[in-house]
Order: structure tokens, then C-alpha cells, then sequence
């Protein structure tokens, strides 16, 4: 993302609209059949270890089909899911703990607007050469030309990215930057870009004479497929048909002792239906997130165990400010009343306990672990409104604003009646039951309310984009973050506030400090801006600050809050209990093997 797109993508679908585009209609045809569970001890595969093992393989699904996919991160294209195996991280982050811990960056230090980056020691591709400075130098520099979100703290990238040594690189930023927010930036980054196969991608985007010349760069970039990947994690690639992608274990990996089974593979299965199915009958051993209603829940085997993962992020109605009556914050604050979150939470929960109400509707993420009243509201948290269900609230708002209900209607000043409709995507299923549970809560209240599912891609290509709706359905935080910036970051200055929202710039909003105070004009985006280059005690003031104006105001309603379900077998398998800490990253799949958490029973 660019800073003018203020997290759009190019063409103008913001990416958590993309995200959710690509991962609905951008999956293949049914599965024609593929190997078992155990296929890949038939097929030799080379590695160390396991001797004795139960199990030889460790086994999970794949979206694309294995012969079709191709592994340069930069073309979206059929980016198959053994890259988790093949590539290592920058960082490892533990989400209960909010710790970073180093992984393929050993160290790191920080000087006002300046990090050092170290490689760690030991770490070499698959074709036995040393991981260098250079490596990590392109993986950063590859990563801002092709819009990532650092690209907007740097002057110019050529120079802002450079190599101090063999194992040292140094960032050269524009501004003091929030040590929680660059860490974040950096911790999910894979080193890919060996230097043999992006290098000269690098040097020619550097010396391109302007942005025409190095869009062209870039565009041959974004279309070139990889199909005979050089990895640096724990697992190399071997082979894949149009069944199963094989990885077989890559002994001069550092964290190579931790695995005692020799291969991975990844088979064929592109709908949930068939993963499904897959844990059911154990053709897999796990999943790194996939969402499973209770019907088939109750149908895994006692050896199957489901973690909850939060994603920080979750259903929200997003209000289209051009709309007379949802201008108005009387309105907003109104339906926050009316709408039952925990009758949302629930059925749109499929009678799963992945998904939890929102207590505190303020932009901060959280609840299911307390961080909200314990860490960024503590000492202010009795101030802040929960809107719990209340209709004589919420009818005291909409008549304070020129609503009169009549014969069970509510209508405005010249008589009409108060009309909000809910537009959805109708691929997604869960906010769709979520969705028909807001439009029944309203209506028995007494507003005109249906529920409009258009196709997925309509929805997210046009209806939202173009804000064709009334009220529309979007996750209402940045999903995989805990820090409050971010969240607000999208709340008040990201494409799809600005742009599809239409969320105003400034709000009238009481003091914190007064809540029945004089409403004083605030201006959330320049307070966001300043958020970035805050810590301590001054960050925590300013994030206390945005989410009382978020909770005053509320650009979105946030309705929910997500917890991934992820997947772990134990009658082969040494895992830890779905309740353990140490299943709390993204994802548990990936980390879990190297860090000796997920090995082999011997038999």
C-alpha cells in the first residue's frame, strides 16, 4: 500500500477487501481424490529422523493445485500454502503474550528513525548457500516498491534500505516511528528474495530512471511465476502433481533437531466441504485456521483438538455517512442500542464458540483476554458507553433527533419511515447470519430493515467500494493486529473510511476527561498521525483518546470479535493442549514443528 491509497490497492478495492475476494472466489474446482494421510512414507523423500515414528509425514491442505502453484510472493497468483514450510519469518510474535521473539532476524535495535536488522547465524538456503544482508536488503525493498505499508515512512527506498555488513542491514526512516508499530510491520515478512533469484529485480527497480520505469519492473515482477522454489526453512520442496505438493526435510536448517519426521506434504483440497472431511476421517493432521460449524465439530475424533486463535478483528456495520439518517450520530448510537450483540455473536457463531460480542464498542481489540480494560482502558474503562441493549435509550436518541414512532414505525420529520437496509456478501455465510439477526432486531423495534446479499464479488467489487449500500458488512479492525493503531489507522484514515464510508474528518466528541463536558471538535486522523511516533505513557493517553471518540461517535459498530479455529492431532502426534499459550500465533501449523512443539510419537 502506498500512503496516498491510505491502505487501498491499486484499482481501488481496499486489501481487506481483496482479502476477502481472493479467499472466497479465487479457490479451484472440486477435488478429484488424492493420497492418504500417510503417502508420503511410499515415496522415499530423503530427511533424517523419525526413525520409528508412528506417522512420517506431517499432512495439511492446500488450495491450489499442487503442479499449478508457484511460489514468488509478489505474484498472488496460486501462492500455495507449503511456502509456511519453506520460508522462514522475520520474527515470531506470541499473541498472548504480545512478545516478539527473534527467528530469522536474531536482533534488532532501534535509534529514533533507524532500525539494524541482524541475520541469524547458520541460516542458508536450500542449495547450501549463506542467508546474507543482501537477502534481507531485497525482501524489504521488494516488499516497499510493491506497496507495503512501510513504503510511507521512508524517502525513497533505493537509499533507505541498505546493507551494513554481511549480516547487518539498516533502516533509514523519515519520521521517529513507534517501536510496536515497525516491529509489527516487519515480524510476518518471509525471507524470500534470495539474491540469485530477485536480485536483479531489485537493481533494476533502484535504478529505474522514474515511476514508469520501475512500475514496468514491478509488473514483470508481480507476473512471474516460481515453480522450483529455493527455500530457508525447516522443509525443502522435493515435488507436487495435481494431488500433493511433497516437502522433505532440510537437515542445515538451525532448528533442524527440533523435527524428528522427515517429510510434509500438502494435498489438494480447495473447499472447506473437503477439509472438512479430511480431519473427520484423519487424512490430515491439522489446519492452520479453518472455520468448522458445531454439526461437523462433533463429528472429529477424540485425538483432534481445536485451539481458538484471536485474529483481532471481527463483524462490524459500517454506515454510509452520505445517508441522511446515519449521519446523524443520535442515529448510530440509537442502533447500538437496539442490536443485541450477544444474539449476533451467537448465531453468526454457527454454535461454535469462535466468535465473542464486542463489550466496549471503541476500536480497541481484545476482550477475550481482558487486554481492554487491563491494559488500554485501565483506570477510564467506566467511562466509555458498552450500549447495551436498551430501548428506552434508544428511543430517547432517535426522538431527540426529529423521530416519532408511529403504529410501531418509526418516522422521520416529514412523515416517512426510517428505512436502513443491510447489504452483505453473500459468500460469507457467518456475517450473513449475523446480518439477518441486526435486520430482525431492528424491525422489531420498530425500523424498516431487509437484508440485501448480493455475490461476493459484486458486493466487495461494487456495492462497498462505491457506496451503493445503507449499511454495509466489514470487519471493523485490522485483522492479525493487537496494537490500537492500526485499528484506528483504519477507522479514520484508510481508504475505506474515506472513501467508501465517507467518515467525516472532524467530529464534536465530550472530553474523556468531562464525558458531560462541552463537546469540544476533534480531528481523529491527525491524532492517529500522531499516534505513530508516540510510546509509553503519551501512546497510551492518545489511544485512550481515539477509542473514546470512536465510542462517542462510532464510525463503525463493531458487533463481534473473531477467534480462528486451528487444528492439532494428537494419536500420532506430540502437540500441545488446545488451551496452551503456545498455540497463540499465526499459525500454530507453521511454528509449532520448529520449535520441537509439534513432533512425531515413536513407535
Amino acid at each position: 500500500m502506498t500512503k496516498d491509497n491510505k491502505g487501498g490497492t491499486a484499482g481501488g478495492l481496499s486489501r481487506r477487501g481483496l482479502v476477502k475476494v481472493l479467499g472466497t472466489t479465487g479457490i479451484a474446482s472440486a477435488l478429484a481424490g488424492c493420497g492418504g494421510r500417510r503417502a508420503a512414507s511410499d515415496n522415499g523423500g530423503g530427511g533424517g529422523g523419525g526413525g520409528g515414528s508412528t506417522d512420517t509425514a506431517l499432512t495439511f491442505a492446500q488450495w491450489a493445485v499442487p503442479q499449478d502453484s508457484q511460489y514468488n510472493p509478489w505474484n498472488s497468483k496460486n501462492f500455495a500454502e507449503p511456502r509456511r514450510m519453506l520460508w522462514d519469518r522475520f520474527m515470531r510474535y506470541n499473541i498472548a503474550e504480545q512478545k516478539f521473539y527473534p527467528y530469522a532476524i536474531s536482533d534488532w535495535t532501534f535509534d529514533n528513525d533507524s532500525a539494524t536488522l541482524t541475520v541469524r547465524d547458520s541460516l542458508s538456503w536450500h542449495d547450501g548457500t549463506p542467508v546474507s544482508a543482501t537477502d534481507v536488503v531485497n525482501q524489504l525493498k521488494l516488499d516497499m516498491y510493491t506497496g507495503g505499508s512501510l513504503r510511507q515512512y521512508v524517502d525513497g527506498v533505493a537509499a533507505a534500505v541498505t546493507k551494513q555488513d554481511e549480516k547487518t542491514v539498516e533502516i533509514t526512516l523519515n519520521q521517529r516511528l513507534n517501536e510496536q508499530i515497525l516491529l509489527s510491520y516487519l515480524q510476518p515478512k518471509r525471507l524470500v528474495a534470495k539474491d540469485s533469484v530477485y536480485g536483479e529485480y531489485v537493481k533494476r527497480a533502484d535504478d529505474a530512471g522514474g515511476e514508469e520505469a520501475r512500475s514496468k519492473v514491478i509488473s514483470e515482477l508481480q507476473t512471474t511465476a516460481i515453480t522450483d522454489p529455493v527455500g530457508n526453512g525447516p522443509f525443502k520442496f522435493e515435488d507436487a502433481d495435481t494431488q500433493r505438493t511433497l516437502l522433505t526435510k532440510y537437515e542445515d536448517h538451525p532448528d533442524a533437531g527440533n523435527i524428528n519426521f522427515p517429510n510434509m506434504e500438502y494435498l489438494y483440497m480447495p473447499t472447506n466441504q473437503k477439509r472438512w472431511n479430511a480431519l473427520i476421517n484423519d487424512r490430515t493432521d491439522g489446519s492452520a485456521t479453518l472455520f468448522m460449524p458445531a454439526n461437523k465439530l462433533k463429528q472429529l475424533p477424540d485425538h483432534t483438538h481445536v485451539g481458538l486463535i484471536p485474529r483481532h478483528w471481527g463483524l462490524g456495520l459500517v454506515f454510509n455517512f452520505r445517508n441522511e439518517h446515519l449521519a446523524k450520530p443520535e442515529v448510530r448510537k440509537a442502533l447500538a442500542y437496539v442490536i443485541d450483540r450477544k444474539a449476533v455473536a451467537k448465531n453468526s457463531g454457527a454454535g461454535t464458540d469462535s466468535k465473542l460480542p464486542v463489550e466496549y464498542p471503541s476500536g480497541l481489540t481484545g476482550q477475550f483476554s481482558g487486554a481492554i480494560e487491563d491494559r488500554w482502558l485501565k483506570g477510564v474503562a467506566d467511562t466509555f458507553e458498552k450500549y447495551q441493549p436498551d430501548p428506552a435509550k434508544a428511543t430517547e436518541l432517535l426522538e431527540s433527533a426529529g423521530y416519532a414512532k408511529e403504529d410501531g414505525t418509526w418516522k422521520d420529520g416529514s412523515g416517512a419511515a426510517l428505512q436502513l437496509d443491510i447489504s452483505a456478501p453473500a459468500g460469507f455465510t457467518d456475517w450473513v447470519a449475523g446480518a439477518k439477526t441486526v435486520t430482525s432486531q431492528l424491525s422489531s423495534f420498530g425500523i424498516k430493515s431487509q437484508l440485501n446479499a448480493q455475490d461476493t464479488s459484486t458486493y466487495w467489487g461494487k456495492v462497498y467500494t462505491n457506496h451503493e449500500f445503507t449499511i454495509g458488512l466489514q470487519g471493523w479492525a485490522d485483522y492479525d493486529n493487537s496494537y490500537p493503531y492500526f485499528h484506528f489507522d483504519f477507522l479514520f484514515s484508510s481508504t475505506d473510511s474515506n472513501d467508501y464510508w465517507k467518515v467525516p474528518e472532524r467530529f464534536e466528541v465530550p472530553p474523556l476527561s468531562d464525558p458531560s463536558g462541552e463537546p469540544r471538535s476533534v480531528t481523529p486522523g491527525e491524532l492517529v498521525t500522531t499516534l505513530t511516533e508516540s510510546s509509553g505513557e503519551a501512546a497510551l493517553k492518545q489511544i485512550q483518546e481515539l477509542a473514546w471518540i470512536t465510542n462517542q461517535t462510532l464510525p463503525v459498530l463493531p458487533l463481534q470479535e473473531k477467534l480462528a479455529q486451528t487444528f492439532l492431532t494428537s494419536d500420532d502426534w506430540n502437540v500441545p493442549p488446545a488451551d496452551s499459550e503456545k498455540i497463540q500465533l499465526y499459525w500454530p501449523t507453521e511454528w509449532l514443528p520448529r520449535t520441537g512443539d509439534w513432533t512425531a510419537k515413536q513407535g
